[in-house]
């Protein structure tokens, strides 16, 4: 059975996401993502997950990270984020 880690990160008033990257890997056949660190305007957050994989890296340009989607089966396979102006 997988364990499941539920964090909650309090950000400042004027703090914001402004980016996430990881890692991916591949179990089997089957494609997981294997850790993330979240990035605000202020630090970073990391990282979540176990070490290893193949890195990714979702840097926000312009306007900040307002939510999260992913695709699972089993295992988180992708995850994407909702962006909103600053």
């Amino acid at each position: 059975m997988t364990e499941s880690l539920v964090v909650q990160i309090p950000l400042q008033e004027d703090e914001y996401l402004v980016g996430i990257e990881g890692s991916v890997d591949t179990l089997s056949t089957i494609t997981l993502v294997r850790n993330l660190t979240l990035r605000t305007n202020k630090k970073s957050y990391e990282p979540f997950g176990t070490s290893g994989g193949k890195p990714f890296s979702v840097p926000v340009a312009t306007g900040k990270i307002i939510g999260f989607f992913r695709r699972a089966g089993a295992l988180i396979d992708a995850i994407g984020v909702y962006l909103a102006p600053n």
